[in-house]
């Protein structure tokens, strides 16, 4: 039986390993996928990737893409 731990906590997702087991778990909302830790670790890599992508066009400032 696994004795789960929060990793970390969203409001719409959530990481919990087994310790025991070194068997993480992703839920976003109603899914959960049990991942080894080099595949979460893939998956993280991916979403910092795009969240890194992401940001800069947000926060791109029109002033500096006029043309003189």
């Amino acid at each position: 039986m696994c004795k789960t731990e929060v990793v970390v906590k969203r409001s719409l997702c959530s990481i919990t390993v087994c310790r025991k087991c070194n068997v993480y778990v992703l839920h976003i909302g109603p899914m959960s996928f049990r991942l080894e830790q080099d595949v979460l670790d893939e998956v993280s890599e991916m979403l910092t990737d795009y969240s890194l992508i992401k940001k800069p066009a947000e926060n791109v400032n029109p002033v500096l893409h006029q043309k003189h």
